[in-house]
């Protein structure tokens, strides 16, 4: 079976996570980039890390919180933006090591705040003192699209531990699907396996060590696999946390999707089929 995608070349597989030698060197609580393209696994994470006294997660910076900024912060930057609320932690907070945030690096999403390019983004968290970095990744992209069309459908993006999963069905678009851009599905699908790869190169290229996690590996058997991976990465104190949300869809695609057959004959002989099939 095709897993798809390659580790980053400086990457920590999640196997052997270990804090970096240069941990600390930068500003004051440690500034770590997650970088992840939505529906893998992330906000179950941050929820969890932020139980953790040494962590502050604070979610989309820039997906969500810089978008809705207020007034008095409409004209700022977006890299000012994060450099306040940066600050703001270090203020409140002064036991918190490190600072945590997100990034949607597909194009069309964040990048479109430095330009539509992912080596601006990347080189501007570099300049900001990010110096190690999270990379989380689903390597089933045809479910972390689907996984979209539930929760539009369904009307929540997460639901928590022993409600039921959906069992809505949708219709996955086979020439326009949206996520940051509009492609058609074997076009996207592509295009997030190559973004994957520029970022590990750009990473690399940047001297960010990145550990990476996989949705299937880490984070679906247990969010505790991830979790205790990120702790050890950081060097931070072992702790018990605990998952507050559950996985929103768990049905075979064969019966979430009304155009299943569509779908399937779309993908035969691509190096996608097998994502029909796996978890």
């Amino acid at each position: 079976m095709d897993t798809g995608g390659a580790v980053c070349p400086l990457a920590i597989d999640g196997k052997t996570a270990v804090a970096s030698p240069d941990a600390g060197s930068g500003p004051h609580p440690e500034p770590v980039a997650i970088f992840h393209i939505g529906r893998c696994g992330s906000t179950v994470i941050e929820r969890m890390l932020t139980q953790h006294p040494e962590i502050h997660a604070a979610a989309e910076i820039f997906a969500t919180k810089y978008r809705a900024r207020g007034p008095d912060e409409i004209d700022l930057p977006p890299q000012t933006f994060l450099r306040r609320r940066h600050a703001r932690v270090a203020r409140e907070r002064p036991r918190v090591a490190h600072y945590l945030y997100e990034i949607k690096f597909l194009p069309g999403l964040d990048p479109d705040l430095f330009g539509g390019s992912l080596a601006a983004l990347v080189d501007a968290q570099r300049s900001f003192g990010v110096r190690r970095a999270i990379v989380l990744r689903r390597r089933n992209a045809l479910r972390r699209l689907v996984s979209t069309l539930i929760a539009v459908e369904r009307g929540t993006y997460q639901i928590r531990p022993g409600q039921p999963a959906s069992d809505v069905t949708v219709t996955l678009p086979l020439d326009h699907v949206h996520l940051g851009e509009t492609l058609e599905l074997t076009e996207m699908l592509q295009r997030i396996e190559a973004s994957h790869d520029a970022l590990c190169a750009l990473l690399d290229t940047a001297g960010i060590t990145a550990l990476t996690l996989s949705y299937e590996d880490h984070i679906l058997p247990d969010p505790n696999i991830a979790a205790g991976r990120i702790l050890s990465f950081l060097g931070a104190a072992p702790m018990a946390l605990t998952p507050t949300l559950s996985r929103i869809q768990t049905a075979p695609l064969d019966r979430t999707l009304r155009n299943y057959d569509a779908v399937a004959t779309r993908l035969a002989g691509t190096p996608y089929a097998w994502m029909l099939h796996a978890p």
